[in-house]
């Protein structure tokens, strides 16, 4: 435990740092995270690079098997600054049934967008299922296209309502899992750069 706590704190530290080896320790502050909890192959997280920003998971790609043989999409857009944390432009972290990107069999889905183009809540929160009561929703509008308004939600938010609400098998014990997430989670907070819940005016 000791030595997974100081490799959060040591790829915390160099994501602050900025630059491109600010870039690279947010990537393998991800692996550690995912390869602790719920992601037995943390190979399967993949980066390319744009100029000066940084792809993690693409649209395009498979989602990251994990331990209950279901799907979490993970994609990020940071911006590389030099001399601060990368600027997180948008990420979403969507959980589903099927590998397949173009299913319908996802469950739920954060979405973050720094800049977003409608006047949604640039971090939000969609829930695939439907209400009994009718008249709730405007013109008939499925629950799954509301975008409920959240605080920024980290990486290590959604791994914890997977393993302790959806049942997700971690693949460590929670006496490692818990206070790495706890840690990393402490150190994400504090580098919040954006937090409003609706868009610019």
């Amino acid at each position: 435990l000791s030595s997974q706590l100081a490799k959060v704190r040591e790829y915390s530290s160099a994501y602050k740092g900025g630059g491109r080896d600010g870039l690279r320790s947010f990537v393998r502050l991800i692996r550690l995270l995912l390869g602790n909890t719920i992601c037995p192959d943390i190979s399967q997280v993949q980066v390319s690079a744009l100029g000066t920003k940084a792809v993690i998971g693409t649209w395009d790609e498979a989602p990251l098997r994990l331990t209950n043989d279901r799907f979490l999409r993970l994609t990020m857009i940071l911006r590389e600054n030099k001399g601060s944390n990368p600027s997180v432009l948008a990420y979403s972290y969507q959980y589903q049934l099927e590998a397949e990107t173009a299913t319908d069999d996802w469950v739920f889905r954060y979405d973050f967008d720094r800049f977003p183009e409608n006047p949604h809540p640039p971090a939000h929160l969609h829930i695939r299922g439907s209400l009994l009561s009718e008249g709730v929703l405007p013109d008939k509008t499925p629950l799954e296209r509301l975008h409920f308004a959240t605080c920024r939600v980290s990486l290590e938010a959604v791994i914890r309502v997977l393993i302790e609400q959806f049942g997700v098998e971690p693949v460590k014990p929670p006496s490692l899992w818990r206070p790495i997430l706890d840690l990393s989670e402490r150190l994400f907070h504090d580098t919040l750069q954006h937090l409003p819940s609706g868009p610019a005016q």
